[in-house]
């Protein structure tokens, strides 16, 4: 199936996509072990998205889809340093996480460890509205198309892709798209995330859609 044509890059003139993030990763384990307080966690994690978004508007790729999901990509790039940890050298993060910044910064290392050597694709966030889950548009559902959208350039590219999963529930749906496991990595008195590396396709990439 073709990619929808409703999916685009964000632009400067982007509005709503921080607000949106925050809510698909209101419950996510990995920002409440970050934000354990629940008291004003939603616009703590709406602070650390504006970020994430501002860092890569222009270095990155930012896309979104019916303005109902959206996704943050890191471009191939030897030694780029990881979204977070662009994020904790900024002073304006310091101020957002108000003392949150260790377990952030414990985030980052254990994360950065697990990064693979090699140029590749890095998907840094995806995330739908949670009241928009479970809708499909151009045969897939939202997730779907943005993540199918950049590993067909990973396969025209003939090069990895690599996230960290902070939900172990999500794992079944990444492995449909040809990602697998390979690193647990365990946060101290917290959660645990999952590394996972999708090797490019030979050709046209032959990734279905899936829910």
């Amino acid at each position: 199936m073709n990619i929808d044509s409703s999916i685009v890059e964000a632009t400067p003139a982007s509005s709503g996509l921080a607000a949106l993030l925050a809510k698909a990763f209101a419950d996510d384990p990995v920002m409440a072990y970050i934000i354990p307080q629940q008291q004003g966690r939603l616009q703590r994690i709406e602070g650390i998205m504006q970020l994430a978004i501002k860092t890569y508007r222009h270095s990155g790729l930012i896309e979104t889809v019916a303005g109902r999901s959206a996704a943050v990509w890191q471009r191939p790039s030897p030694g780029e340093p990881s979204l977070l940890a662009v994020i904790l050298n900024s002073l304006e993060a310091m101020v957002r996480l108000r003392g949150a910044v260790d377990r952030a910064q414990q985030v980052q290392r254990i994360t950065a460890a697990a990064r693979i050597a090699q140029p590749h694709w890095y998907l840094a966030i995806i995330g739908t509205d949670p009241a928009c889950r479970g809708q499909w548009q151009g045969g897939a559902s939202l997730a779907s198309q943005l993540l199918l959208s950049v590993l067909k350039r990973c396969d025209q590219q003939q090069l990895p892709a690599y996230l960290e999963s902070s939900n172990y529930h999500n794992l079944g749906f990444y492995r449909r798209f040809g990602f697998e496991v390979t690193q647990t990595l365990q946060l101290p008195d917290g959660p645990a995330m999952w590394a996972m590396v999708r090797e490019p396709e030979a050709g046209q990439s032959s990734v279905a859609f899936y829910q």
